[in-house]
Formats: C-alpha cells, sequence, structure tokens
C-alpha cells in the first residue's frame, strides 16, 4: 500500500462527508475552541505559503495564522475522516462534544478551491 496525495476541490470533499451544518457562532458557545486543535496548523509560514517548508526557527519564517471563515458543525467519522485525509483545521469542543470544521477561504465557489487529498493506492 502506498499513499498517494490528489488536488480535489471542496465541493467533492464536502460530497464525501457524512453532513456538516453551519455555525460560525460557535466560539460564542465555546471560547476556548481554538486551544483544542484535533487537526491541521492554525498557522502557516507567509514566506512559503505553508509550514511544510519551514524548518523549527527557521530565521527566514514569518508566520501567520489562517482565518477561519467559516465554522461547520461535524461528525466524529467526519472529522476522522478529514484527519486522516487532509490538514484541514478541526476543533474539538469538550465543552459541547463537539467537532468544527474551520475553513479558511470564502468567496469562491467550492467548486473552484482545491485542497491536497491523501488516499491508499492498493494497487502498488
Amino acid at each position: 500500500m502506498k499513499e498517494i496525495t490528489k488536488r480535489i476541490s471542496y465541493a467533492e470533499l464536502s460530497d464525501r462527508l457524512d453532513d456538516y451544518i453551519l455555525c460560525n457562532n460557535i466560539q460564542q458557545a465555546d471560547d476556548e475552541l481554538i486551544d483544542n486543535l484535533h487537526n491541521g496548523s492554525p498557522e502557516y509560514c507567509y514566506i512559503h505559503d505553508e509550514l511544510t517548508e519551514c524548518a523549527e526557527h527557521d530565521e527566514d519564517c514569518e508566520y501567520e495564522y489562517y482565518d477561519i471563515y467559516q465554522s461547520y458543525l461535524i461528525s466524529p467519522s467526519d472529522a476522522e475522516y478529514l484527519s486522516r485525509h487532509t490538514d484541514e483545521i478541526i476543533y474539538y469542543s469538550p465543552l459541547l462534544d463537539l467537532y468544527v470544521w474551520g475553513v479558511t477561504h470564502f468567496g469562491t465557489s467550492w467548486s473552484g478551491v482545491h485542497l491536497d487529498f491523501k488516499e491508499e493506492d492498493y494497487n502498488v
């Protein structure tokens, strides 16, 4: 088995999820939500556009935090699915016992925004 990465749209990714509910006011219910990161990274290197090129304490790197424009409540199985196959930002609220998918873009149709999707290739 070999892991391969391909590009898919957010529309295709969202079709693979069981269900999700827009809940942009979730931080009003749990103000510690952003402290409970389950998957992904809330920051990126401004110079490299991501963290994968960065070494810890690299002098050339400048870090920024992603803005979360939409928050979606998702099931535990969808949180696990997103964690296994993507680097999407997922939070967990112990207070509410809920997983939250933090979407970092807006203004573009989900069919026009793409991300890396990791899957297993069993044909190898």
